[in-house]
């Protein structure tokens, strides 16, 4: 895969996601009229997260499970697709295949859910803690290898589950240092200075 079929696999994933997304945000402006009947305040930048992330999440799954279209769980000799044995993958891969397939595997799955660690805390307080967005992100990747499986639309591997939990890691703690230099700057506590 080159970076010209990586850009069409966004735009195409993108375009295919818009429609979901507009019935998801469709459903929150409801959600905010209501509110807003029973007096109560909207938070404009959290429904903005929301929002983001409900895209990010759509987009994400058509990517790695429903862009390939579905086979339901078994290659053509008839295997299911499975590794469930950690860093083999990376390994082989990074042994045997070109740099640029090394590079968009490991590092794509890591960024894939680099905005999960980013958007889980601005979300709600619940979600900001380490070990939510951890367990979050844990959860969303173990779904995603699970889907893989059962509709037969990629290799399920323990290490993207790995990757992809790095990945959201790596996004909560570039959401707490983005935290912590805008407090900083404003001259104010942090969540968990509070």
């Amino acid at each position: 895969m080159d970076v010209s079929a990586l850009t069409e696999i966004l735009r195409e994933s993108a375009v295919n996601t818009l429609p979901y997304f507009a019935l998801f945000a469709l459903y929150r402006a409801v959600v905010c009229a209501k509110r807003r009947g029973k007096g109560e305040k909207t938070n404009i930048s959290r429904e903005i997260a929301i929002l983001i992330f409900a895209f990010y999440i759509i987009c994400l799954y058509h990517i790695t499970v429903f862009s390939r279209g579905v086979d339901f769980m078994f290659d053509i000799k008839g295997t299911p697709r499975v590794n469930l044995v950690p860093l083999v993958e990376i390994i082989r891969m990074y042994r045997y295949s070109t740099v640029w397939m090394f590079m968009y595997n490991f590092l794509g799955n890591v960024v894939w859910f680099v905005p999960a660690g980013v958007l889980l805390p601005v979300i709600s307080d619940k979600t900001s803690k380490f070990f939510a967005v951890l367990g979050i992100g844990l959860l969303i990747s173990l779904s995603i290898e699970t889907l893989q499986f059962l509709l037969g639309t990629g290799v399920t591997d323990v290490d993207d589950v790995i990757i992809n939990v790095f990945g959201t890691i790596a996004g909560w703690v570039l959401y707490k240092i983005a935290e912590a230099v805008i407090c900083d700057i404003k001259g104010i506590k942090t969540r968990a200075g509070r």
